[in-house]
């Protein structure tokens, strides 16, 4: 029997041993062709059990965030909950309020993106709780003034109303807007300048050298580009 360490040919297993290609294996022991993510098709090795850490309620999800990092999501009957980090195998608190509303019936799905360079944003979800992201390099931004958690700052969905836009009011003789006609939007953004909320696009309004009191019929035109030569 022949043992190797890397494997690049894959499994072959109904090929005599002395026809197999090199770095192809007939067993592989604990491998698998899937990674935790899905998203990897290379033969490799089985995730088993080691103690590590202990979270400290039932532990209802993790995220993996890469560098031996893993954010964790626990629960517990009683209506506790937390989001910790295990780093380097220590695992440490982040949030803990019973307004997470985490329950052991319902497990926690995530991701994570690194926005800004080195923020990493955690985004998850358990089908029961509005969607949440959490930045973890930024924790006070979700506190109150008296150093409590306020959970409401997690959602993903922002509750804001959508925003409108009011009838516009011509202001005669006053302002610099070339002539022409104009529409409006509201858009409410976050401090990452994603749209949260948009206004419908209002009504066209006019702008020309005459007054909005002047009669149709004798209104002048115009236009707003001067063509030079």
């Amino acid at each position: 029997m022949i043992s190797q360490d890397t494997l690049t040919r894959g499994l072959r297993t109904d090929d005599f041993e002395t026809s197999r290609l090199d770095q192809s294996s007939s067993f592989v022991l604990n491998g698998t062709y899937d990674n935790i993510d899905g998203d990897s098709f290379k033969v490799q090795n089985e995730e088993g059990n080691q103690y590590v850490y202990s979270a400290p309620y039932t532990v209802i999800g993790t995220v993996n965030i890469g560098r031996r990092k893993t954010i964790v999501f626990s629960a517990s009957v009683e209506n506790q909950s937390e989001i910790g980090i295990v780093e380097n195998d220590k695992y440490t608190t982040l949030i803990n309020d019973t307004d997470l509303r985490f329950n052991t019936d319902y497990p926690i799905k995530g991701l994570y993106k690194t926005l800004n360079g080195c923020e990493t944003y955690i985004y998850f979800h358990d089908g029961v709780n509005p969607d949440r992201v959490v930045n973890i390099d930024k924790l006070d931004q979700y506190k109150n003034p008296n150093g409590t958690w306020d959970i409401e700052k997690l959602r993903l969905q922002s509750t804001e109303q959508i925003p409108f836009v009011r009838p516009v009011e011509v202001l005669e003789g006053q302002g610099e807007l070339e002539i022409g006609k104009y529409y409006f939007v509201a858009e409410i953004i976050d401090n990452n300048l994603n749209s949260i909320q948009k206004s419908i696009v209002s009504e066209g309004v006019n702008i020309y050298t005459t007054t909005q009191l002047t009669f149709y019929d004798k209104i002048v035109g115009g236009e707003n580009i001067s063509n030079t030569l």
